[in-house]
């Protein structure tokens, strides 16, 4: 809470609104003014009380992104079989990245789409959170090498395949392929850990 006068919005409701103005739109593309329209904040004195700054705002929407979407569209990868814990990764990725209308595809992997060059420190943030997807798959994929369900010279290009994946799958789904459109690759593209086991 602000300090003195309590805020007029829900700061919770509020971020979740800049979350999926984001999405939609990505860093560069969303101003200022049209963010703090979507919050409902009418001072700007307020908003800089509640978030800070613009890239503050952006750091707690990707926080925000990753604990409500995107864990669960790792969770998958926990399962014991890796061509299932592979398949239901692109099932739950495909079911998010086309979820509302129009799709906006993925915040993380997207948004550096059309990055302005001097939003650098945006471009770090979101190469975190990019780190962090990578290193999953790859904790993955050196467990199959471990349980000998995959021969560990196929592991990296495996790893880059997979994020390949689905960082088109955004792209695509962001131009209009539906969920069963992504599905539809992913299904071929997995052959090789199928061959592999």
């Amino acid at each position: 809470m602000a300090r003195g006068r309590p805020w007029s919005f829900d700061r919770k409701q509020a971020l979740h609104q800049a979350m999926m103005l984001f999405w939609e739109r990505g860093y560069s593309a969303t101003p200022l003014r049209a963010l703090q329209t979507a919050m409902g904040i009418t001072h700007p004195q307020s908003f800089s009380s509640a978030f800070g700054s613009k890239l503050k705002l952006f750091e707690a929407a990707l926080r925000s992104y990753w604990v409500s979407h995107l864990e669960a569209v790792l969770e998958p990868l926990a399962a014991d079989e890796p061509i299932e814990a592979f398949q239901t990764l692109f099932a739950e990725a495909a079911e998010l990245y086309t979820r509302w209308s129009p799709a906006c595809g993925c915040l993380i992997l997207t948004s550096s789409v059309n990055l302005r060059t001097e939003d650098d420190e945006v471009g770090s943030l979101i190469a975190e959170y990019r780190q962090r997807i990578e290193r999953a798959i790859e904790e993955r994929l050196s467990r199959a090498v471990k349980d000998e369900h995959l021969p560990p010279g196929q592991k990296a290009a495996l790893a880059e395949l997979c994020f390949t994946i689905l960082y088109g799958m955004a792209l695509r789904a962001q131009s209009g392929a539906g969920c069963d459109d992504l599905l539809g690759g992913t299904e071929v593209a997995i052959r090789p850990f199928v061959d592999t086991i």
